[in-house]
């Protein structure tokens, strides 16, 4: 009788704790990417609450997950600088005659800037494994702003 009641008691809190900050870090994020009203308030980007919780997950030490942020923070503003460049190098091949919003030598300019970080951001993920989540989220960042252009 005395292992029974050893055994169903719960386990102590070091065990348990990870898997429940992770849970309600997980939950807290489905919850502000379904919820209407949360949505509307942050607006198209939602989804990517719940791709940095997963990306950035929560059970491992404060250390790691604030260096990835760091990283991750860093590769964002690197992407969307060269997004910036990239749009404005666009609007200057731009023909002012033509009013067509698609027009052959913008467009020709984007997709080269593109696929010109497509490849550097890969070779650098490749390269640093440091520089992973830094990568991933100039990747997105990138592609996001060439398609709402």
């Amino acid at each position: 009788m005395v292992d029974v009641a050893k055994a169903l008691r719960p386990p102590p809190f070091e065990k348990w704790r990870k898997p429940l900050k992770a849970s309600v870090a997980l939950l807290v994020s489905l919850v502000m990417t379904l919820n209407d009203q949360c949505r509307a308030q942050i607006g198209p980007a939602s989804l990517l609450v719940s791709i940095s919780v997963v990306l950035y997950f929560p059970s491992r030490t404060i250390g790691v997950v604030l260096e990835d942020v760091v990283f991750g923070t860093l590769g964002a503003l690197i992407g969307v600088g060269y997004s910036c460049l990239g749009m404005y190098l666009a609007n200057l091949a731009r023909s002012e005659t033509n009013p067509s919003p698609i027009q052959p030598g913008s467009s020709g300019v984007l997709a080269a800037f593109l696929i010109v970080a497509t490849f550097i951001l890969n070779y650098v993920r490749l390269k640093v494994p440091r520089a992973n989540f830094a990568s991933i989220t100039a990747t997105i960042l990138i592609s996001v702003r060439r398609k709402n252009i």
